[in-house]
């Protein structure tokens, strides 16, 4: 066995720890798109819509679309790599007091609430796999 064979082996294995790191820096962008599109759409992570402004709500704003004046809270909504080598996910900064309801206003979620949808599912998948290849690979 050469000298190298160890360090190469380490290397590997440093590669595959960071499997989920990696994982979640390709996942990110992935799952802010999904979000911005899901607010754009006035609809929940599975598809259902929001509920409908306040007749008083229309009046007060002049129009009856839901979170958006100027655009700004959308652009808020942003998915973020986060952890360490062997530990990852992905947190979403998005105007979270509207996912869940209160006494005065109703739920309008960017965030799943129970399972993964299915698309956010399918992306981790994609994002664990790519990560994966990478780290056989080497590169």
């Amino acid at each position: 066995m050469s000298w190298s064979a160890p360090r190469r082996m380490r290397e590997a294995l440093e590669r595959i720890a960071r499997v989920p790191e990696v994982a979640s820096r390709l996942l990110a962008p992935v799952l802010t798109t999904y979000a911005r599109e899901q607010f754009a759409a006035s609809h929940d992570p599975y598809g259902r819509p929001w509920a409908k402004l306040a007749p008083a709500t229309v009046r007060k704003k002049g129009h009856d679309r839901i979170l958006i004046d100027t655009g700004e809270t959308a652009a808020t909504i942003q998915a973020v790599p986060w952890g360490s080598r062997s530990v990852a996910g992905v947190r979403i900064r998005t105007m979270g007091w509207h996912q869940y309801p209160t006494a005065h206003r109703p739920a309008r979620p960017i965030l799943p609430t129970g399972p993964l949808p299915p698309r956010w599912a399918a992306a981790a998948r994609d994002a664990l796999r790519e990560a994966r290849d990478r780290a056989i690979k080497g590169t």
